[in-house]
């Protein structure tokens, strides 16, 4: 059985070979970046791949109804559950309807072990919600969302004042 990625990469060099064929000078790389999102499959596939493009391991929950949210993400010791929603127009508002019961259980649960987070988007704009944010708010302002390689950069300089904490922590003595 073939997973996503592989046949997602054969479909993708199929229309490339063919392309090249035809005389076009588009990269395999920028046939991935056209590639648009149909519908919320095609976007949790989008939004795995750019976690795991970041470094962290991503595991797709199994599509069952119940599903307590779509994706999970760890990355030296940090967890994220990420519920992820593809919207073909981008709204002025994400409220916390736009989640299922399941969704809100599982999210909410998770946040005992790590980070529960909302990315919504389609192909030209994805974004993230803290999810505790969302639930105490109950809406939100699409632009409060933080655009998703600004998240992966704010992951990356917390994940390092942590090191630079705990380096500092070990020089000084206090092994607490």
């Amino acid at each position: 059985m073939e997973d996503w990625k592989t046949k997602f990469y054969c479909d993708l060099g199929k229309k490339f070979a063919k392309s090249r064929r035809k005389g076009s000078n588009t990269t395999v790389n920028e046939a991935v970046q056209k590639k648009r999102c149909k519908n919320g499959n095609d976007f949790e596939k989008l939004v795995l791949n750019e976690f795991f493009e970041n470094g962290f391991w991503v595991w797709k929950l199994k599509n069952e109804s119940g599903t307590p949210f779509d994706l999970m993400s760890v990355k030296k010791g940090l967890a994220f559950g990420i519920e992820c929603k593809h919207l073909d127009k981008m709204p002025k508002t994400f409220r916390i309807s736009q989640l299922r019961d399941n969704q809100l259980i599982g999210l909410d649960n998770f946040t005992n072990y790590g980070e529960s987070f909302v990315v919504f988007g389609n192909d030209d704009d994805i974004r993230v919600i803290d999810f505790k944010q969302l639930a105490e708010m109950g809406k939100m302002p699409v632009s409060d969302g933080t655009p998703l390689e600004l998240f992966f950069k704010l992951v990356r300089a917390s994940q390092n004042l942590k090191r630079k904490d705990l380096e500092r922590s070990i020089n000084d003595g206090n092994h607490s």
